[in-house]
């Protein structure tokens, strides 16, 4: 485990370039669908909040779960509790569609470019973009 930790320290900056790309292709595989980004100017690659215009999160999640993906609709200190976003809630009100439409996908430098290719078609295929 620490000598993980201390790989992983020792790799930051290729691991930062590696999740950037990976948001990348994914963003690039979602091109012509419908949706929209939560976030600033300044954002991390590592967690992605994207929504999709009137589709409901929690179909979606479940549509995802049974074809093997896990993703979120909270935040990461909510795993685990069917809430909507305390964040997205603080931006947008609590009568905003994005707190029901909105999910959190985390990209670490393990994923692969073929996950986040998977990803992106089999949310295209759900939500029928």
């Amino acid at each position: 485990m620490v000598a993980a930790l201390k790989d992983d320290i020792e790799h930051i900056e290729t691991n930062f370039e590696k999740v950037q790309k990976l948001q990348e292709t994914f963003l690039a595989e979602m091109d012509g669908t419908n949706y929209y980004l939560n976030q600033g100017k300044e954002q991390l690659p590592y967690v992605l909040n994207i929504g999709f215009p009137g589709q409901r999160n929690d179909l979606l999640l479940l549509r995802l779960d049974l074809e093997g993906i896990s993703i979120s609709t909270g935040s990461a200190c909510t795993a685990g509790v069917v809430q909507v976003s305390h964040v997205l809630q603080a931006l947008y009100g609590e009568d905003s569609p994005r707190l029901h439409e909105s999910v959190r996908v985390s990209i670490s430098p393990q994923n692969t470019e073929q996950e986040m290719i998977t990803l992106a078609n089999t949310l295209k295929n759900i939500i029928g973009g």
